[in-house]
């Protein structure tokens, strides 16, 4: 039995990303001789000397200490996702992207569109990858003519609402907003729509990850592809390598991006830019008003990749107003088969009953279809 050693942040492992990650690194193993060992960092020390060790977390803070607590004990960490140095500035293994180039890429994407000044929303500090598209987003910006534009950036490091209603007080400064992740652009989406504001008619809006959440929302969202069951897949055969090469400490893998234009943006292909190069406090990656916030979303997009085409349809009922005893009709199954599976849809999704679960899909992905 071969043992694959994993360290994941705590508050990172409910998004969905951390489960498109966790996907492709089981697509990868053979599950008759392959086993992940989910470890935390107490387990560092304990693990024999040249062992590797996948991590994925996403904060500095977590990061940079999960890299020392390998470093003292000889541990070889292999980074999914994000890119980082350890504190003595030595070279980690690690599976990544270009994420400034692919966040600046959509900024001049959306200046060639015709957008004249362009926001960012959702920037934490702590986290790598928020780092890295403010990066992208900052040398697009520079470079066509805006100097003091950090006072274009709405940090969310006083909580998602913050950030959003500040956002939302200077709105006509500007025509487009770039999102940090597609969750933060479905929240944003749900607030412009309330005010009345037409996107892409006044402002064009952009997320990050391209999430099964970008084709349900009104009008569905532009979104960075990042693919991170390829990511997930590329970090195991680095660990095989790793693991049977004790004289080799570092392997680098990087994979490709994409970015899907929809109806959020008036981005046309000749607007396209392609393939163009180019200590501070410690705040929780997920602060409590951002997670509150964002939980809905979770659970929702996480529902709907884990579950089978009956309960899509049983969803897709729900929001036609069906009783219990005609959607079970309309699915082939019995009505005690169809509270078992009402159920276990509720729990996922952490509402009630039908009259929540629609109002939540309502307000957040009104153009979700089953």
């Amino acid at each position: 039995m071969d043992y694959i050693n994993l360290l994941s942040e705590s508050s990172y492992v409910e998004t969905t990303w951390y489960k498109r990650i966790i996907s492709g690194i089981r697509n990868e193993l053979n599950p008759r001789r392959d086993v992940i060992r989910n470890l935390s960092q107490d387990d560092i020390g304990r693990l024999q000397a040249d062992s590797v060790l996948l991590i994925i977390g996403f904060s500095k803070k977590f990061l940079s200490e999960s890299i020392d607590l390998c470093t003292a004990s000889r541990i070889k960490p292999l980074i999914i996702g994000s890119s980082i140095n350890g504190s003595t500035g030595q070279q980690i293994s690690c599976v990544t992207t270009e994420r400034d180039r692919a966040m600046y890429e959509n900024v001049c994407s959306l200046f060639n569109s015709g957008c004249r000044h362009i926001a960012m929303i959702g920037v934490n500090p702590s986290v790598s990858t928020d780092l890295s598209h403010k990066a992208g987003y900052c040398q697009a910006v520079s470079e066509h003519g805006f100097s003091d534009f950090d006072q274009d950036i709405f940090y969310n490091s006083l909580g998602l609402g913050k950030a959003i209603d500040a956002f939302l007080r200077v709105r006509h400064v500007y025509d487009a907003v770039v999102c940090t992740n597609d969750y933060v652009a479905v929240v944003l989406l749900s607030h412009l729509r309330k005010l009345g504001v037409k996107v892409p008619e006044e402002i064009s809006v952009t997320g990050a990850g391209n999430t099964d959440s970008c084709r349900w929302t009104e009008p569905t969202l532009t979104s960075i592809d990042i693919p991170l069951e390829s990511a997930g897949k590329n970090a195991v055969i680095l660990y095989r390598i790793l693991a049977a090469n004790p004289g080799l400490n570092s392997l680098n893998s990087t994979f490709g991006y994409n970015i899907v234009y929809r109806d959020s943006t008036k981005v046309t292909e000749q607007d396209r830019v392609i393939n163009r190069s180019g200590h501070e406090a410690y705040a929780p990656l997920l602060s409590s008003d951002y997670e509150n916030a964002m939980r809905p979303i979770w659970n929702l997009t996480n529902t709907y990749s884990m579950i089978d085409e009956t309960d899509r349809r049983i969803i897709g009922g729900i929001l036609r107003n069906l009783s219990n005893s005609e959607l079970a009709e309309e699915v082939y199954i019995s009505e005690s088969t169809l509270r078992y599976r009402l159920s276990k849809l509720y729990e996922a999704t952490g509402v009630s009953g039908k009259s929540e679960l629609k109002a939540l899909l309502g307000k957040y992905f009104p153009n979700y279809r089953s």
